[in-house]
Parts: structure tokens; sequence; C-alpha cells
């Protein structure tokens, strides 16, 4: 148990909208009971009565494959009369295998904690597992490469973690694991994404950043329950329409590509708060980004923007507008609209011509936010 504490894992995927307002172990601690058990408590110091009282307890950290992200937990190792779990936040308990040779019938986690250079074929006899994490870390890895066929025999997986695997293909197959809540493909070496992904309508997370996409099929756009995509460190050139029909998203990214148009679609996504669209090849925003008016964080910086459209004011939640590293000469009036902005970066762009006067303007308008022009 011990090793759990300091290996960072990654065992992705909780739903969202628990009572209490706790959507991963981040925002609780373990407390120990003076008889020596634990219990967990939340941020006002309550216990949560639905996650136990363990003889050990542990969080285990996990790394999503985002370079500087901080870390966050999602599955506690829990321990009671010498039998061994993996706690979700909802305090679901999966029985649990830390190796090949601790399976048997009755574990629904296999946790694999050492490097693999091949697919255990042999755990797909186990189609009673729920959850399967073959991640050793998002730069450390496996070598895994692709997967098999018979991937579909385990249909009640629900939460899958192959972060770091060196994967260069998902067989069609993923599409029969209906059940899946949790979808980790980060850090491997992807170029595309089978059609039959749009089948997993179930997913609430899918993380596909830092591989080597260069389009999504347009059934990723059946994923309609689904609140979070990172598709960020990609070779996206372009997305497709039906990216518009993931009415539940909240967060989106999508830096780091090589995107230089947004369809249209785009102002559909009207649940959005968070939408990072950094580091690729913009040269305009369309007209829709207006409808998104649950934005709280929108970054465009480092990319070719030489204007923004008047819309941009309807985005009267933002309280981060970053256009660091741009093209822009000139700023919309309706930008003064952004009235709840605590940061705008505008430095780096072509603004030098934009008069003191005009600068005090926007800073009246503003109040509260920190304006950056150079």
């Amino acid at each position: 148990m011990t090793k759990l504490a300091f290996t960072i894992f990654a065992l992705l995927a909780i739903n969202f909208g628990y009572a209490q307002s706790l959507d991963s172990f981040e925002n609780c601690d373990i407390k120990k009971a003076s008889e020596g058990q634990f219990y967990f408590i939340d941020s006002d110091g309550n216990k949560i009565e639905r996650l136990g009282i363990w003889d050990k307890a542990e969080k285990i950290y996990i790394d999503d494959g985002d370079a500087g992200a901080v870390l966050h937990i999602d599955f506690a190792a829990v321990e009671k009369e010498n039998k061994r779990f993996l706690l979700d936040i909802e305090g679901n308990r999966y029985p649990v295998a830390y190796s090949l040779e601790e399976l048997n019938p009755e574990v629904t986690a296999l946790h694999i904690q050492h490097v693999l250079n091949d697919f255990p074929t042999e755990i797909l006899a186990h189609t009673q597992l729920e959850v399967l994490n073959f991640s050793y870390g998002a730069w450390i890895g496996n070598d895994l490469q692709s997967l098999p066929a018979d991937i579909k025999k385990l249909q009640k997986l629900k939460y899958i973690n192959l972060e770091g695997c060196q994967i260069e293909r998902i067989p069609p197959e993923i599409g029969n694991l209906t059940h899946l809540i949790t979808l980790n493909l980060s850090s491997n070496r992807l170029t595309a994404l089978p059609a039959e992904i749009g089948n997993l309508t179930h997913l609430t997370t899918l993380n596909l950043c830092f591989n080597q996409l260069t389009a999504l099929p347009a059934e990723i756009g059946a994923l309609k329950n689904l609140p979070n995509l990172k598709l960020n460190a990609n070779r996206l050139t372009a997305l497709p329409a039906e990216i518009g029909n993931l009415t539940k998203l909240t967060e989106l990214n999508l830096s780091s590509n090589r995107l230089a148009a947004l369809p249209t679609e785009i102002g559909n996504l009207i649940n959005l708060k968070e939408l990072n669209l950094g580091s690729n090849r913009l040269t305009a925003l369309p007209s829709e980004i207006g409808a998104l008016k649950n934005l709280t964080s929108l970054k465009l910086e480092s990319n070719d923007l030489t204007t923004l459209p008047p819309e941009i004011g309807k985005l009267t939640n933002l309280t981060l507008l970053d256009l660091i590293f741009n093209n822009l000469t000139a700023l919309p009036p309706e930008i003064e609209s952004l009235i709840n902005l605590t940061v705008l970066d505008l430095s780096a762009n072509q603004l030098l011509y934009y008069s003191e006067e005009e600068k005090k303007q926007l800073r009246k308008a503003l109040p509260n936010c920190e304006i950056y022009f150079e």
C-alpha cells in the first residue's frame, strides 16, 4: 500500500454531480479514528458516510498527461479485513488486483504497477473486469502498440486508462464497450480514431491529448453525455461540424493543434465554461462564438488573429481572456461589455498605436480587470 502513495497513477473517471459537491478525492481528506481505522471527510470536516470506514486508506494520484497539470485524485486504495479495493467517490468499491498473478474471478479492477511490453491477453478471460489501468505514468510508459480486437469481450468495463502505452491503433471493437464512463488514451501514438468511438455514449471523460490525430470522425458527435474532452497536443487541422452536437461539454481543450478555423457549430456548445484554443493557426473567430454565454475562461494565445468579432462582447461571464501572441491591431468596442473579466492579456500583439486614452477608457470600463498591453 505504501508504494501507491508515492507513485503517480492514472485511473481516470468519475461521474459528475455527486452529493456534497464532491467530484474527486481531491476535495476530501482521510482521517484516522481513535480506534485506528480510517474514514473520509469533506472540506468542511464532515464525515462522508458513503465512503465507509477502512483499516487502510490512501489516495491514488493521477497524471492525466498534461505537462504541468495539477495532479488530481479520482480513486482511493482501501483495505478492510485483508481485502483490497479501489474506491470511487460515489462509494463504489472494486476488488483489486495489482498484478496479473493476483487475478481471480472476484477481482473487478486490474491496476498494473509494472511496465508491460505486450497486451496481456490472459485478462480477456476475466469478463467481470470493470476497471483497467495499464498506465505507468505519462512519461514512463508501456509498449503495447495496439489493442486486440478481443478487447470487446470485456463488456463490463467502465474505466480504461491506457495513457503512455505507445498505442498506434484502436480497433473498431472498442465500440462494444458501451458501459465505459472514462477512456484515457493520452500520450500515445494515435493518428486516427475508429468511427465506432461514437458508440460510447456513456462517456463522461475522454482524454486524447498528446497523440498524433489529424482528424476526428464525424461519429464523435454521438457522445452527447460528454462534459469533458481533451484533444490538446495533436495535429488537428479542422473540426467536424458534429462537434456541435456535444452540448453537455463544459470543458474543451483544443490547444496545440493546427486549426485554421472553427466550424460555426461551435456556437452550439452553450454549456462550455472553459475553452482552450491556444497555440493553433486561427486567423478569425466565427460570430457564433458569442453564443457561449457560460464561458468563464477563453484562451486564444499564440494564434494569428487579426480581429475579434463584435459578438465577443456577449461573453459576459468571462473572467479570463488570453489573447497574447496574436496579430490584433484593434479591439471591438463590445469588449467593454465583459464586466466580469479579471484578466485580459493583450500583450505581444500589434496594438502599438492603441492610444493612451483608449487604454485608459478600457481600464475604466473594466475596473476589476488586470489588463496587459505589452
